[in-house]
């Protein structure tokens, strides 16, 4: 219904019909992302969702759920693939520690990451443009 100026539905439970909303979202179906930090979430996301983003999941941990989840028929008869969102444990200082920034996103890629959520060492708004300006250099060489 996100994205229509005339939605419609009929359910069970509820229906909805003759309303306008205005404005009115752009994309017809957003992606939905599922947060968490269980299997369950990951579950959730397989059976439901477009994205998997958990929250104080080590690389590891994805790595073997991921894995795990996989191999479930739910997984199987997905006609889209799972969006993996996951960062890096540590805060990354590509400005001061570059091969350690590369580390960290080629360990949550490695992990089965699609997407990568980072976070920056920084102390002002100055500095963290320019983690984010030599974190593209980091990005564009690996």
């Amino acid at each position: 219904m996100f994205g229509r100026r005339e939605p419609a539905y009929e359910g069970p439970y509820y229906s909805i019909a003759d309303v306008i909303v205005d404005p009115h979202g752009l994309q017809l179906d957003p992606p939905v992302w599922i947060g968490g930090r269980s299997q369950r979430s990951l579950r959730r996301a397989v059976e439901l969702g477009d994205g998997w983003y958990p929250f104080a999941v080590s690389a590891r941990r994805a790595t073997a759920w991921l894995a795990e989840a996989a191999q479930t028929p739910q997984w199987q008869q997905r006609t889209e693939p799972l969006e993996v969102i996951l960062g890096p444990r540590h805060k990354l200082d590509p400005v001061g520690n570059p091969d350690q920034a590369a580390a960290g996103v080629r360990e949550v890629l490695n992990a089965g990451a699609t997407s990568v959520s980072l976070r920056f060492v920084h102390d002002s708004l100055l500095h963290y443009l320019e983690q984010l300006d030599a974190m593209r250099g980091v990005i564009a060489a690996l």
